[in-house]
C-alpha cells in the first residue's frame, strides 16, 4: 500500500506540514510522538509515531557518544594543548 494514503484516502499537505510544524517544537514532539504511537486512530499515525520515537531515541544515543567521545579527545590533547 502507498505510504501516501490514510484510511482511504491521500494525506493532503496540511497533515504532512501540520506533523513537521509539530516535531520542531522541542518538549511537545515528544509528547507527539507518544501520542501518535499508542494513540493514533489509524495504523499509519501509530507506526509513524512509532518512527518518530526510535529516530528520537538514535539521535539521543549519536549525541551522547559523539558528546563522550570529544570529551575524550580534548581530554587526551589538554596535555599537549597546555
Amino acid at each position: 500500500m502507498n505510504a501516501a494514503y490514510r484510511g482511504g484516502r491521500r494525506l493532503d499537505g496540511g497533515d504532512i506540514i501540520f506533523r513537521i510544524l509539530v516535531l520542531l517544537i522541542p518538549v511537545v514532539n515528544v509528547i507527539a510522538g507518544f501520542l501518535w504511537a499508542f494513540g493514533g486512530r489509524t495504523e499509519e499515525t501509530r507506526r509513524f509515531g512509532k518512527t518518530v520515537l526510535v529516530v528520537m531515541i538514535l539521535g539521543l544515543m549519536g549525541a551522547v557518544f559523539f558528546g563522550l567521545y570529544g570529551m575524550v579527545v580534548l581530554r587526551s590533547l589538554q596535555p599537549l594543548l597546555g
